[in-house]
């Protein structure tokens, strides 16, 4: 079925803007502050994605080291001394073994593979930025 068209729909109304300049430079300071704002929010992403990823790294490090304390104390011979209350206090840290002692397990760092970015948000919202900018400039 076809729709009849009505005398309404086949008039256009145009509304005239005062000062359209003014307009558009109020919009395009807008979408200025907007991006900025979009510009700070990536770089919180960022932030906090840097703080997972270390403390990711953190927590495996502890576990290493778990690790390491357990074969240690497994490797110690086993006394029924202990350290006497007024000692534990004021531990005096013992001189640093050799290296070669704990040779047999050395720490491998595991490095994340860092994903390959073409153009990331940050870069396009810099790039919008610098258009907006150079209409503003234009219009003054």
């Amino acid at each position: 079925m076809k729709k009849l068209k009505t005398k309404q729909e086949d008039e256009i109304y145009y509304v005239g803007i005062v000062q359209p300049l003014e307009v558009r430079r109020n919009i395009l300071e807008t979408s200025k502050e907007l991006l900025l704002f979009m510009q700070r929010y990536e770089k919180y992403k960022e932030v906090r994605n840097e703080k997972r990823q270390a403390v990711a790294l953190l927590k495996a490090q502890m576990r290493d080291l778990g690790g390491m304390v357990s074969d240690l104390k497994a490797v110690l011979p086993q006394t029924a001394l202990r350290a006497e209350e007024r000692f534990l206090t004021k531990m005096i840290p013992p001189p640093p073994l050799p290296s070669s002692v704990f040779m047999e397990k050395t720490l491998v760092e595991k490095k994340v593979p860092e994903p390959v970015k073409t153009m990331s948000d940050i870069e396009k919202l810099e790039v919008e930025l610098a258009e907006i900018e150079g209409r503003l400039k234009d219009l003054t």
